[in-house]
């Protein structure tokens, strides 16, 4: 086995877009954990 390395030669405006991709993938990431979180408090639901 043997594994490629790339670098993403990116500009700024490639670089903001690919920040902000991030930002709302972290976001919508944490809103599920809060609700699988905010589920177990519930009766009756095994952890």
């Amino acid at each position: 086995m043997y594994a490629l390395k790339l670098e993403l030669k990116l500009n700024n405006v490639e670089r903001s877009r690919l920040a902000g991709c991030a930002e709302f993938y972290r976001f919508v990431y944490n809103f599920g954990l809060s609700l699988l979180k905010d589920s177990w408090s519930f009766s009756g639901v095994n952890k």
